[in-house]
């Protein structure tokens, strides 16, 4: 499924690129791992609330999770 959500479309990307599993995301936000995943195929969204916990989590500005960056920039960020 095509991801249409623009809050979810770097969750996935900055979670593996710090080496983070969906288990810990799940375990770190409170937020079930089913749920996590739908939101990461853009199969379902998330309140800000649950925006908010998954940003705390990654240590990422929620921006960081919106299309407003381009992968690239956001990436480079989580790795510096």
């Amino acid at each position: 499924m095509a991801n249409n959500c623009p809050m979810t479309n770097h969750i996935r990307k900055i979670r593996k690129s710090l080496g983070m599993t969906l288990d810990q995301l799940a375990e770190a936000t409170e937020i079930s791992t089913s749920h996590l995943s739908r939101m990461e195929s853009g199969g379902r969204g998330g309140s800000l609330e649950s925006f908010v916990k998954i940003a705390r989590a990654l240590r990422v500005p929620v921006v960081d999770l919106t299309d407003e960056y381009s992968e690239g920039e956001v990436l480079d960020r989580v790795r510096n």
